[in-house]
């Protein structure tokens, strides 16, 4: 390009900067472009043409892979498609996981029970700590256990009677009664106690052991232990023993040594007579008396030659005489109601022995 004259009507004071030169290639058709650019716009540029290269395509090739589980929600996949690889409490005892489906959403299964007995908690399946197998425990779903040692003992158990606090509300054996007074049998072999657990531990029994029965007499009690007070009509009167009469010392029972008979002594008479033989002073005579003194006191005397000799008279229900003679003849024993008995209806049965 040349510089233009004056002519031209270009003024003289027109500077032509010829450092801002652009050289400009028209490119024809199917050619390439290139382009020289001013060197203040170009700054730090090399000479090296600029080239437009259209053969370079997107890569389409490439297959997506299956969708693995990501930390996220997938793209594109339903609102409430879950978190791929979490879990969900769907009860304190169970939880489901979060797996992807064949377009990689998240999709819920099916619940699963926490192993163990374990509870689930914060979305979490915890180990259940049970020492004593009672399904409760540090993390288990039952719940806590207020004493971990021992499996009868839980909140919520169903106490029973074995001197512990099974469900743990600070009361031991409550609605069992244990310690209360108690009694068995009845009439004359009612006995009194206390409640006790039984060994199932499901209930109380009473802890005394009831008495015997005795032969039922006329005293007012009730000595056979059948309910009624003297029972079977013992107080419709006194039978007289097979030996009476013997109500003097001529009419006498005969009582050889080494025998024994059994007796009744009635309110009628209230004496009886023994014969026990002749003997001579210096001689040891023994014979003895037993009776039951629910059925009244017995007294007993010896006579020899028809004087006094000795005597039996204590408070208990055996009278004996075991004496060496001072006088000699006819031994004979008296049996009689001591002085202050009330006489019963029913009499006294005893036995008489040598």
């Amino acid at each position: 390009m040349t510089e233009p004259d004056a002519a031209q009507g270009v003024p003289d004071t027109a500077l032509w900067d010829t450092s801002e030169q652009i050289d400009i290639w028209v490119p024809l058709p199917h050619h390439d472009v290139a382009t020289t650019l001013p060197e203040d716009v170009c700054t730090g540029c090399d000479d090296t043409e600029v080239q437009s290269d259209t053969s370079q395509e997107t890569d389409t090739s490439q297959e997506a892979d299956t969708p693995s589980a990501p930390d996220v929600a997938t793209p594109g996949c339903p609102t409430d498609a879950c978190l791929v690889g979490s879990r969900q409490c769907v009860s304190n005892t169970t939880s489901r996981s979060c797996v992807a489906n064949a377009n990689g959403c998240g999709t819920w299964r099916g619940a699963e029970t926490c192993a163990g007995g374990g509870r689930c908690e914060a979305n979490a399946c915890l180990v259940c700590v049970d020492n004593d197998g009672d399904g409760r425990g540090q993390g288990c779903a039952l719940g806590a256990d207020c004493n971990d040692n021992d499996a009868t003992v839980y909140a919520g158990a169903t106490e029973i009677c074995d001197g512990k606090d099974n469900n743990c509300n600070n009361t031991i054996d409550e609605g069992f009664n244990v310690g209360q007074s108690c009694a068995v049998g009845v009439g004359e072999c009612r006995r009194t106690g206390q409640l006790v657990c039984t060994a199932n531990h499901l209930s109380t029994r009473c802890n005394a052991t009831a008495g015997s029965p005795t032969a039922e007499v006329c005293n007012g009690l009730d000595d056979n232990c059948d309910g009624t007070p003297d029972s079977g009509g013992v107080c419709a009167g006194c039978v007289e023993d097979a030996y009476e009469p013997n109500n003097s010392s001529l009419t006498g029972t005969l009582l050889n040594v080494g025998q024994t008979l059994q007796m009744k002594m009635c309110p009628a008479d209230g004496i009886d007579w023994f014969r026990l033989g002749s003997y001579s002073a210096g001689q040891t005579v023994f014979v003895e008396i037993l009776f039951s003194q629910d059925h009244g006191n017995l007294d007993m005397e010896m006579y020899v030659g028809g004087n006094y000799e000795t005597g039996s008279h204590t408070s208990t229900s055996n009278e004996s005489i075991n004496r060496v003679l001072v006088g000699s003849g006819n031994v004979a024993v008296r049996v009689y109601y001591k002085a202050g008995t009330t006489e019963r209806l029913a009499g006294v049965g005893y036995t008489i022995r040598r």
